[in-house]
């Protein structure tokens, strides 16, 4: 195999490397609005939307730290930290 299509191989690698993250992002973040805005259960949005139920409540409890500590939010997932109000 060449370099030049050992390169182009490592190049599509890191494409869908960063696009699987993207797609856990965005499965994750659907997770959430599902328990904030809808009422799902946690388990229930987590098996729908394929999350580790583990990892949803870390990230549940880093934003409730966040919060209390006074950080600033993170802008793209706003109504979480109502839901650590309601916890």
């Amino acid at each position: 195999m060449d370099a030049g299509r050992l390169k182009e191989l490592e190049d599509e690698n890191q494409m869908y490397s960063e696009e699987y993250l993207k797609s856990e992002i965005i499965q994750e973040a659907m997770a959430q609005y599902a328990v904030i805005l809808h009422g799902v259960s946690i388990r229930q949005a987590c098996r729908i939307f394929l999350v580790s139920e583990n990892v949803f409540l870390l990230v549940l409890s880093v934003f409730t730290q966040c919060k209390r500590l006074r950080l600033e939010p993170q802008k793209s997932l706003p109504h979480l930290f109502e839901y650590a109000d309601k916890t």
